[in-house]
């Protein structure tokens, strides 16, 4: 007898892309519009571009096959002298069909482990879904607290 063969596809967490953006302003047009919120991508995308350019931006996008499913991005936050780095979550989103897969999950590790490699103490989260992920994701010493960051759309 053969053995049947199983397709599993291969999730795939990267760095963002200034390439990706014009995806990215997708997701989050449609995020916005699920939430009933206006959205304006275009306004979106330029504020994304420039925090990318400030150097201050810390983003992972999910890939299955090549396609991108996911991402996750926040701001560092330089504090005065003496005082502890922290990292504002901004968006946290995966397609619909993705959902409940874990994709948020290693988005969100990903992010963790990028913000402990750079001696960020503090995480925020915008919103419930994103402090419950970085919650687990982050070390015992990290301080998670959850926000509502109006920057963040």
């Amino acid at each position: 007898m053969e053995a049947a063969t199983i397709y599993a596809p291969e999730l795939v967490v990267r760095p963002f892309r200034i390439r990706d953006l014009g995806i990215l302003a997708g997701f989050w047009e449609r995020f916005v519009t699920d939430e009933g919120l206006s959205a304006d991508a275009d306004g979106w995308a330029e504020a994304t571009a420039a925090l990318y350019g400030s150097g201050t931006m810390v983003s992972f996008v999910a890939e299955v096959d090549g396609e991108v499913v996911g991402f996750v991005d926040g701001a560092l936050c330089y504090e005065p002298a003496g005082a502890q780095t922290r990292l504002m979550g901004r968006h946290l989103w995966v397609q619909p069909a993705y959902r409940g897969a874990g994709v948020g999950s290693e988005l969100v590790g990903a992010y963790v482990a990028h913000a402990v490699g750079l001696g960020v103490a503090q995480v925020t989260a915008n919103g419930e879904h994103m402090a419950a992920l970085l919650s687990k994701a982050t070390r015992k010493d990290m301080d998670v607290t959850q926000t509502i960051w109006e920057g963040a759309l």
